[in-house]
């Protein structure tokens, strides 16, 4: 597997992972659980920084930040903007393979 492989590998995974982790962090949100939205952030930054993708990490990053300042409106925000950064991925990943 040369190197181009392994990155668009990892990103798959990445994006697999996603919609499992945006149905957590809904019932998160719905259940006001600030410690599993915390966590869940924390995790999505972290596969993030380590897979590369700076955007994705950078909304987790901000998300964090707003969950310890139990700011429901702006978590909801960038819940929009993950699902849209992951999107964008999807297609590069996809432009990138064919």
């Amino acid at each position: 597997m040369g190197d181009n492989d392994l990155a668009q590998s990892l990103l798959q995974m990445v994006l697999d992972t996603l919609p499992a982790k945006m149905v957590t962090f809904e019932r998160n949100l719905a259940e006001r659980n600030l410690e599993g939205l915390q966590g869940e952030a924390h995790g999505l930054k972290g596969v993030a920084l380590n897979t590369g993708c700076k955007a994705l990490a950078e909304i987790a990053r901000r998300m964090e930040a707003a969950v310890r300042s139990d700011d429901l409106e702006k978590i909801r925000r960038l819940q929009s903007e993950l699902i849209h950064e992951s999107e964008r991925l999807r297609w590069t990943i996809q432009e990138q393979a064919s």
